[in-house]
């Protein structure tokens, strides 16, 4: 007990100190929109970015979420968005080679009604990749 209270005590006082921690990250309420970016195909059906490869796209991809009106709010993870920025600079192909493919941040609004959530697409570049196989 007295460990306990100690511990409590010093994770007040120093909040988020190895190896005190009130653990903050669960002291919040959890986003009720989500997103990711993904690639979409010509019958709109999502993708993650590493099933194409030769990315051919008019000009480096923002991942920034404030690229997309309404998208205001919605929570990101920033390092996941930068990571795909750098894949599709990195896979670049020649112009016009592959099919078209849309790179989109899809939000998934989240509730607690059953089936799959909600989404909304807004497309961030219009390019052309080769499909893995």
């Amino acid at each position: 007990m007295t460990a306990f209270v100690g511990y409590s005590s010093i994770s007040r006082m120093v909040v988020d100190f190895f190896p005190f921690s009130v653990l903050n990250m669960y002291s919040h309420a959890s986003a009720s929109r989500a997103s990711r970016i993904l690639a979409r195909d010509a019958h709109g059906r999502a993708y993650e970015l590493d099933r194409f490869d030769r990315w051919s796209c008019p000009a480096a991809l923002d991942p920034a979420a404030r690229t997309c009106p309404g998208f205001a709010g919605v929570n990101t993870v920033d390092y996941v968005d930068r990571e795909m920025a750098i894949f599709l600079d990195t896979h670049r192909g020649r112009p016009g080679e592959g099919a078209p493919v849309d790179v989109v941040r899809r939000a998934w609004t989240l509730t607690d009604h059953p089936g799959p959530p909600a989404f909304e697409d807004c497309a961030l570049l219009h390019c052309r990749a080769v499909r893995r196989p």
